[in-house]
């Protein structure tokens, strides 16, 4: 009774080295009730792992880290933020630490014993507890350690796939060395060796990760920041534009109230009322072409229709109040200037080609959500990958996507993609 005790107990703190890992690397999600049973559900994962193996007389093996692996993957969708990638990689290398770990422990031990029993209670309350004391001051200098941003965005499939193999691979090499653990002493040395080579080398593999992540994170910085400084200096720009049409507005108006008032004094008030309305008309159409209650979409807004109408690109806007919206200044420059930017540039190339082009822009603020919606013609089908848009050296527009991606993700929202050879769509709910 008290070994049964004792190796639930062991259990338990295996399963909270795993989830204070994952914790360490991933962000959680916001799940309510659930999150009250989020330890339990993985204690009893691994727990029926555990025991299921347990009465198949099996200790270690492939097919109890599979085992234990989608169960883990399956709750790690419901309690964090990830992806299939960010799983595949991160369980088994919290896993496989943790393994590393117990294994290690008992290479140590090797040196002072002749033979390990793993099924005998004694061994396994001696190295038992000396491994879990050995993992919890693993994890804790990988906590300790880990400093990065967790942002997986800069991270290429070929990069996740190149540091997916690692833990695997570490895996796969404590399966391999228990088979031959309880061999001469020459190989329990080699078992020795290569576990503690495993662990460095996984320690070697979080600290390039982190690097990688810290530098892909100052690359976003560095961009959000020149991006910002092209917004502010088209700004200043607009702003001039819009001080010329004002002077040469201003003009057209003085000449046009002098024809007023010299109608009005020749007496004929139908044409002067008539030229009156006209004016008033284009004055309130050129001062208010789009309201939605909030000054900077406002501003972004009406300085993209002009730069549009400029180059004789039409826009049909539906928008809403949305003054509510919680985005900060620079994340609705970042997410309207980006897609704006790429419809007008696009359109450009149709209008180039001697056809049409009209820009069908939606955004409105619906139960606490914003949704927006952008429809652009284009001269060819973009091509779009697992919802990434396969950017080109000619307009160079993926990295002020890959910003708006960031803006949905940090809302917990969702942006999507599509084209045909006549249209692209961008949707997006934050």
């Amino acid at each position: 009774m008290i070994y049964w005790i004792f190796s639930f107990v062991l259990t338990a703190i295996d399963t909270w080295c795993v989830l204070y890992l994952l914790d360490t690397f991933l962000k959680k999600k916001d799940t309510g009730r659930l999150e009250k049973f989020r330890f339990v559900l993985f204690y009893g994962a691994n727990i029926f792992v555990a025991v299921l193996f347990h009465v198949l007389g099996v200790v270690i093996s492939w097919w109890k880290f599979v085992a234990l692996f989608l169960a883990f993957f399956i709750l790690g969708f419901v309690y964090f933020r990830t992806t299939a990638k960010q799983m595949i990689f991160y369980f088994p290398l919290c896993y496989g630490m943790i393994v590393l770990a117990e294994f290690f422990v008992l290479s140590i031990g090797g040196l002072f014993f002749e033979t390990i029993d793993l099924y005998s209670e004694e061994h396994n309350y001696i190295f038992g507890t000396l491994a879990k004391l050995c993992e919890l001051l693993l994890v804790l200098c990988i906590r300790r350690i880990w400093k990065s941003p967790n942002n997986f965005r800069t991270l290429k499939r070929k990069e996740w796939y190149m540091l997916i193999s690692i833990p695997l691979f570490s895996i796969a090499g404590v399966i391999g060395m228990f088979q031959l653990f309880n061999g001469d002493e020459k190989t329990r040395n080699v078992c020795l060796f290569l576990t503690t080579g495993l662990v460095a080398i996984n320690f070697i593999t979080i600290y390039l990760l982190q690097d990688i992540l810290n530098k892909g994170e100052q690359l976003r910085v560095s961009i959000l920041a020149n991006q910002n400084a092209k917004n502010q200096i088209e700004a200043y720009y607009d702003m001039d534009a819009l001080y010329e049409r004002q002077r040469r507005k201003m003009h057209d108006y003085k000449n046009q109230i002098v024809t007023i008032q010299n109608l009005v004094q020749g007496g004929n008030t139908d044409k002067a009322v008539s030229l009156m309305e006209q004016l008033t008309e284009s004055i309130s159409v050129d001062l208010s072409a789009i309201n939605t209650n909030h000054p900077v979409v406002n501003a972004v807004l009406n300085h993209k229709f002009h730069t549009a109408k400029e180059k004789q690109i039409a826009m049909i806007f539906q928008v809403g109040d949305v003054h509510e919206i919680q985005l900060t200044e620079e994340e609705i420059v970042i997410l309207l200037g980006n897609l704006l930017d790429n419809a007008i540039a696009e359109c450009e190339r149709v209008v180039k080609a001697g056809k049409d082009a009209v820009i069908q822009f939606k955004f409105i603020y619906e139960d606490g959500k914003v949704i927006l919606s952008i429809k652009n013609p284009v001269i060819a089908k973009v091509q779009i990958v697992d919802n990434k848009v396969q950017a080109n050296s000619k307009n160079g527009h993926g990295i002020g996507l890959k910003n708006v991606e960031a803006v949905a993700e940090k809302y917990d929202g969702s942006i999507a993609f599509d084209c045909d050879e006549k249209e692209f769509k961008a949707v997006a709910i934050l």
